[in-house]
């Protein structure tokens, strides 16, 4: 979910031409249920050469769809916002989306329709250099931990648990996910009071 708030409040441009690394966050999105944190990967196409993420293509061999909003709805089916956005998750997951480019861009939009919030992404042609690109790991090097807000398992004793999607920020803070992520803007020093 970082990078989102670097999107949103940084100044990060998303980069068309950033290589695809496997096994990374490009194609993979965290959720939590009671007992502990759910990966899940949208599978593609393989290569056997250099490829941008912005040309990777999305295999539909497997029915990853299904099992997606089935675990979206057994993680999120009990949070006090699920009915709210479950509908937007099935429609957004019943289209075909040939790149997991195109599948972005839709998924942002829904998501900033969540937020509201206006922005649209920034993109960029040249090739970043950044570190986070050359690496595997999930928040892209940022150590501090998110501002908590309440998850729907914590009434069980279970403890905050950060690195998820911005879906478990929308399922357990509905409208006020907007004003969550702007203050975890100004707590991380992107955005000003």
């Amino acid at each position: 979910m970082r990078w989102w708030l670097h999107i949103l409040y940084g100044n990060a441009a998303i980069s068309i031409n950033d290589p695809y690394l496997k096994q990374s966050i490009r194609n993979r999105y965290a959720l939590a249920n009671e007992e502990q944190t759910i990966w899940l990967s949208i599978p593609i196409h393989a290569f056997n050469r250099w490829v941008s993420t912005a040309q990777i293509g999305i295999s539909y061999q497997q029915n990853w769809r299904i099992k997606h909003l089935q675990s979206i709805q057994t993680c999120y089916g009990k949070t006090p916002f699920f009915a709210h956005y479950f509908e937007d998750i099935q429609k957004l997951y019943s289209e075909n989306h040939n790149t997991l480019f195109e599948l972005f861009e839709s998924s942002f939009s829904v998501q900033c329709h969540w937020l509201h919030h206006p922005t649209a992404p920034t993109y960029s042609e040249a090739t970043p250099d950044c570190d986070y690109t050359k690496t595997r790991d999930y928040d892209f090097g940022f150590t501090e931990v998110l501002p908590p807000y309440y998850q729907v398992f914590m009434d069980r004793g279970m403890p905050f648990r950060d690195h998820l999607s911005l879906l478990d920020v929308i399922f357990n803070c509905g409208p006020e996910s907007g004003l969550y992520m702007q203050q975890a803007a100004v707590h991380f020093g992107l955005k000003d009071l």
